[in-house]
């Protein structure tokens, strides 16, 4: 009932307004919506951008636990709350922020270089942004830091099964006279497991 009457009312007050319907729609355990309208807020009032990154981290925190309780062999659901990354890093992340997200993330490594979570949390999101070589990389390092690191283990078998179906493609292009379209498939394939001599034989 609030969230149908903060919504009715938005145009009298937007700022105000926003951050209490995503104060309403957190009480009801939606985090997306409170999230979106935080983001709301963040656009339409600056100053209050110390609140609202504090609430958002609030917010991605109890659905990472919710998400966690739900299906607790995902491996990234873990990661924001297990790292205890500061609520700046992770809103920065939330919010789609990337080059910023990364530029915090270099500094807290060059901080602490031994915490493989934070290779692969990076390693992450280098693979979201299409940085294969980058991704691998860090995932690597993680892996010489731990060598039993689960989350890094999940990733690395990602882009290896990454690079098998992008393989097939290949193969199946090349079959129905494709060559550019299977050219740009094993030439995925290759960043995506550059170990695999047989992607390097096939290109």
């Amino acid at each position: 009932e609030a969230v149908i009457c903060y919504t009715k009312a938005i145009s009298l007050d937007p700022q105000r307004l926003y951050e209490q319907r995503a104060e309403a729609f957190l009480q009801l355990c939606d985090f997306q919506s409170a999230k979106l309208n935080l983001m709301k807020v963040l656009m339409l009032a600056p100053a209050r951008k110390q609140h609202c990154l504090a609430r958002l981290a609030l917010v991605l925190d109890l659905q990472g636990q919710c998400l966690l309780d739900q299906e607790p062999a995902l491996p990234y659901c873990r990661l924001p709350i297990a790292l205890s990354l500061s609520c700046s890093i992770v809103c920065l992340a939330a919010l789609g922020e990337f080059p910023e997200f990364l530029q915090m993330l270099n500094r807290e490594l060059e901080e602490d270089v031994r915490n493989p979570d934070m290779y692969v949390l990076r390693a992450f999101f280098y693979k979201r942004s299409g940085q294969l070589a980058l991704c691998l990389q860090d995932i690597q390092q993680a892996l010489k830091l731990e060598p039993q690191h689960r989350a890094a283990q999940v990733l690395w078998h990602r882009l290896l099964r990454q690079g098998q179906e992008a393989k097939a493609q290949a193969v199946l292009k090349a079959l129905r006279g494709d060559l550019h379209g299977a050219l740009y498939e094993i030439s995925f394939a290759i960043e995506s497991d550059p170990l695999a001599a047989e992607f390097f034989t096939l290109r």
